[in-house]
């Protein structure tokens, strides 16, 4: 490397040490070349290369940031617990801790907060919280608002999880039945139409998968059923859904059928008749189409087809439910239609 090279890299330096470099350029032969073996010429260097890229942007932002670095460092210094007295560790007992957060969001956490909060998994944790700490009605109050939020916001796998957890535990829970019906009416698609779909896609592609047995997983679902009308409907809606897309199967009719006889089971437990789970513009067409067709008079037969008849003028999709649950009738229901393609294409 040439030596006016290296003279002017050290004196582009306005920080350079001018009397210093001198020296140490008079020691220099003038055909010497670049000296790196020369312990005063290297550390020069160095230190004027470490300099320029320090005063890069300016000397003055350098000076600026060294000052706020060194005030950093300071406060760490005097922050930092020292002696015995660092041995304490302050609410680190969990019970204070729990506490004191319960304390704090029993008191800010108003609806107002809860409500103009968006993102959902935040939410997931407050709820954990108040959920690990309920104790009064208070708090409880709150869990309930979070969760009201957190049903309203749109879901993520975090969300859903907790939200599934909340449905299995709100009898321990003692959640009102209002926000449960919320959380499965609307988190349907996957607490129902997802699951039993599964279940029936599961059954239809394994010839020796038995519709009973597999139906047995759902023995919560079903328990929660057999006690509300409102999830028996969503669940006769779901049925109903298949029963038409896969045009009155016979698998299909299977499968409802046990479904059916499942609810019913539970219900036999608490002395319940399902009879109860239907609406009730519907109940005096469902105690009509128990009887099996051939079981009627001719009388009576005439009037639970009419009675059918009606219940499609007004909502065809309450008569689809019904011939789902009770397919004895289908034919019935077929010959009534004259083709069976027209209420399909109606419900359709």
């Amino acid at each position: 490397m040439n030596e006016n090279i290296l003279k002017s890299i050290i004196k582009s330096s306005s920080l350079a040490d001018k009397s210093a470099s001198s020296d140490d350029w008079q020691s220099i032969n003038e055909n010497e070349n670049f000296p790196v073996v020369k312990p005063n010429l290297n550390e020069k260097l160095s230190s004027t290369f470490t300099k320029l890229l320090s005063y890069k942007v300016s000397r003055e932002a350098y000076q600026r940031y060294s000052v706020r670095l060194n005030v950093i460092d300071t406060l760490r210094d005097w922050t930092r617990i020292k002696g015995s007295v660092g041995k304490v560790l302050p609410h680190q007992e969990l019970k204070k801790s729990s506490d004191l957060l319960l304390s704090i969001m029993k008191k800010y956490a108003s609806e107002e907060v809860i409500e103009s909060c968006d993102d959902v998994d935040n939410l997931v944790q407050m709820a954990e919280v108040l959920l690990n700490s309920t104790t009064d009605r208070s708090s409880m109050r709150c869990f309930e608002n979070v969760i009201k939020r957190i049903i309203d916001l749109e879901q993520t796998e975090k969300s859903q999880a907790f939200l599934k957890y909340i449905f299995h535990k709100s009898d321990n829970l003692k959640l009102s039945s209002i926000l449960v019906e919320s959380i499965y009416t609307t988190q349907k698609c996957w607490l129902i139409e997802k699951p039993f779909n599964d279940c029936f896609m599961s059954c239809c592609t394994d010839e020796k998968q038995n519709f009973e047995q597999k139906l047995r997983e759902f023995d919560f679902l079903f328990e929660k059923i057999s006690c509300d009308p409102s999830l028996f409907q969503l669940l006769s809606e779901q049925m109903r859904s298949m029963f038409v897309i896969t045009k009155y199967a016979e698998k299909t009719q299977n499968f409802i059928k046990n479904v059916l006889k499942q609810i019913d089971l539970h219900c036999s437990k608490y002395s319940k008749d399902t009879l109860d789970l239907y609406p009730i513009n519907l109940q005096f067409c469902v105690i009509l189409l128990r009887i099996k067709p051939e079981n009627h008079s001719s009388d009576s037969k005439s009037h639970t087809v009419n009675s059918l008849k009606q219940i499609f003028l007004k909502n065809h999709d309450d008569a689809l439910v019904l011939v789902s649950h009770f397919p004895d009738w289908l034919p019935e229901y077929e010959k009534f239609f004259h083709i069976i393609e027209t209420p399909v294409q109606k419900a359709l």
